[in-house]
């Protein structure tokens, strides 16, 4: 017969050691939810980097984060992105040239259309218009037209969420592993 002895003093060690630790975890779930984010915020960045044809500085700037009740989020912004920030040319007259896919995606030719300023709060950026397919004018006679808009970060971030979500749930395990060893070390 096989038995397992339980010694009273290793069993008041162990009480001792889960008190000190009862205040500590839920700064260590806490360390390791902010940990994670920041490092889920870079590899959602570089799988979108990957996807799209935009500079990294405006994907990270459409990318936050936030912690609330024990659980944390990485929120991208929905607004859609100016087409012409996807590295617009102008082929010829009246035809722009817009690549927005990295991989495989090929120059789309928008035909009819044309560089117009747009206001950015106090700046000012190009963005790419067509003329409105209503067709009119503005109250000051200028001919109204439709500016156009690439897909967004959450677009982006929404269409690879099946292949980020399983690399972030593994960092999480692995930094909340890393903290409760911390804390038991402390």
């Amino acid at each position: 017969m096989s038995f397992i002895q339980v010694s009273e003093r290793g069993i008041k060690i162990v009480q001792r050691d889960l008190k000190r630790m009862q205040g500590k975890y839920k700064s260590a779930i806490r360390l390791a939810i902010k940990t994670t984010l920041r490092d889920g915020k870079v590899i959602v960045a570089r799988a979108i980097y990957k996807e799209l044809v935009l500079p990294i500085a405006r994907i990270k700037k459409g990318l936050r984060t936030a912690i609330f009740n024990d659980q944390g989020a990485i929120l991208a912004q929905q607004r859609g992105v100016l087409l012409s920030r996807y590295g617009a040319r102008i082929l010829k007259s009246g035809i722009i040239s817009v690549r927005v896919k990295r991989s495989g995606g090929r120059r789309k030719k928008v035909r009819g259309g044309f560089f117009v300023p747009l206001r950015a709060g106090s700046r000012v950026v190009q963005g790419i218009a067509i003329p409105h397919p209503k067709g009119g004018t503005f109250k000051s006679g200028r001919p109204r037209f439709k500016v156009l808009y690439g897909p967004s970060v959450d677009q982006a971030m929404q269409t690879l969420r099946p292949q980020i979500e399983p690399k972030i749930a593994d960092k999480f395990e692995s930094e909340l592993t890393r903290q409760i060893k911390r804390i038991i070390k402390s």
